[in-house]
């Protein structure tokens, strides 16, 4: 068998985990559709798959917590969960004095997706 001779790019390659591999727009996609303030696991743990994903993600991830501290001290305020807040049908802030960042908090929650199910606010 002749041994083939790998360039440096194809070595480069052969290191680089698969996702890092991903045009930067794909990949930066796939990780915001992972950002959740509800649930906050699911980056964490895909950024845990390996080292290279997880020094690409700390901008993201730092978000991610400042985000889920908000969402949980918001879900406090009324008197949730962020389990219960991401499966809820119905929120009722009517008598738990939300406020301006308590209302900027509830709408990044919901520009992630985490509240699917809301029908009636």
């Amino acid at each position: 068998a002749i041994p083939m001779v790998r360039t440096r790019r194809q070595r480069a390659l052969d290191a680089t985990p698969p996702l890092l591999a991903l045009p930067e727009d794909t990949f930066r996609t796939l990780c915001r559709n992972l950002i959740c303030p509800l649930r906050p696991q699911q980056l964490v743990n895909f950024a845990s798959t390996c080292s290279a994903v997880h020094a690409s993600q700390q901008v993201e991830l730092c978000e991610l917590q400042r985000l889920h501290v908000a969402a949980h001290a918001l879900c406090m305020k009324i008197g949730s969960s962020c389990s219960k807040m991401s499966g809820a049908h119905v929120l009722d802030f009517y008598s738990c004095r939300v406020d301006d960042a308590d209302c900027m908090v509830f709408g990044q929650i919901a520009a992630s997706g985490a509240m699917a199910n809301l029908t009636v606010l």
